[in-house]
């Protein structure tokens, strides 16, 4: 019910499942955010770790450059396993396909990396308020501010865990998503991901 602008929702109606939505939770889960709200639950755009470089296409990539956080949609130090060096792979790749001649064929190729600090929430609330335009990302230098529209392709994050939520996102968006390490047979289920 919505009265007197408050919502109010029947939580004995509900019924939650797990991931594989095939078997139903026990009791709704509680939030991850405090009684006293959190700004990334409440839509207040969070503050992401990111490398934009421009282009005519971007693609994206989620990397999990830095450790997770104490708190909710926070991060902590630098991570000591490969995913800095996947996300300095893109950034490489990118450069190299705008520099060789007879590629794009005069489209330039822009990357954006998005750190998610092994916590698929951060990549996801990144990505939902990117596309909604609530989100503002530039490249270093201030000067060329993303089109989100100009993202025409997403790349999963290090593993499973991670990565199902943002099939589930590039699902609803429309977007292709390749994975460059996660692997599950989950991702194949063509009833969710067509």
């Amino acid at each position: 019910n919505f009265i007197n602008g408050r919502l109010t929702v029947a939580t004995d109606n509900m019924r939650m499942y797990t991931e594989d939505r095939l078997n139903p939770l026990p009791s709704i889960p509680t939030s991850p955010c405090p009684d006293t709200g959190c700004s990334p639950c409440l839509g207040v755009p969070q503050e992401v770790k990111y490398y934009y470089s421009p282009g005519d296409i971007v693609i994206n990539g989620v990397f999990s450059v830095h450790n997770m956080g104490d708190t909710k949609f926070s991060c902590a130090d630098i991570v000591s396993n490969s995913g800095p060096l996947y996300l300095e792979a893109m950034i490489y790749a990118v450069r190299e396909a705008n520099n060789i001649p007879g590629i794009l064929n005069g489209v330039t190729l822009g990357g954006l990396g998005i750190d998610d600090c092994y916590d698929s929430d951060v990549s996801s609330n990144f990505i939902m308020q990117l596309q909604r335009g609530m989100y503002t990302v530039e490249d270093n230098a201030g000067n060329n501010e993303l089109d989100p529209r100009t993202v025409e392709a997403y790349t999963g994050a290090w593993n499973i865990p991670r990565t199902m939520p943002l099939a589930g996102l590039m699902d609803l968006f429309m977007q292709p998503m390749v994975g460059y390490r996660a692997t599950s047979a989950a991702l194949n289920k063509k009833e969710y991901y067509v």
